[in-house]
């Protein structure tokens, strides 16, 4: 648990906004451990990989994101968190399968960003013990 608050920590710092000069969007799957940055794919995976939108004219984000188990076993969301206060989420549907979907809603509040390209991130924690982060990519109007 102590390395899930140090991780959730370290993502508030980082949250606000972040400058790049490209348009790629991060990989959205990766295990979260309080030695290590990102490594190997974790077991679960996101459809979509990551969330990538230009903001509107409202400044709202919202989007429904469908996680799967790449192992074949159950696996159920406890928890999720996003990295600052512009996000929040909620579990539709906890369990998941490598078929059958769980589902989470994320929304992010992002009248306040003024960078081109801006990052926000969601910390999943799983049963069995996972720790997995989603990447939401919001780009200004041009």
């Amino acid at each position: 648990m102590t390395a899930l608050y140090a991780f959730l920590t370290m993502l508030l710092l980082a949250c606000s906004t972040t400058k790049t000069t490209t348009d790629n969007a991060a990989t959205a799957v990766t295990p979260v451990t309080a030695d290590s940055a990102v490594t190997a794919v974790t077991a679960v995976t996101f459809k979509p990989v990551a969330l990538d939108v230009v903001r509107d004219s409202t400044g709202f984000v919202q989007a429904m994101i469908e996680f799967y188990s790449l192992s074949g076993d159950s696996l159920k969301l406890t928890a999720i968190e996003g990295s600052c206060r512009c996000a929040t989420a909620s579990v539709q549907r906890p369990l998941a399968h490598d078929s059958i979907p769980g589902k989470f809603f994320v929304q992010i509040n992002a009248q306040h960003f003024t960078d081109p390209v801006n990052y926000v991130d969601f910390a999943l924690t799983t049963s069995p013990a996972t720790q997995t982060v989603f990447r939401a990519v919001i780009r200004l109007p041009h």
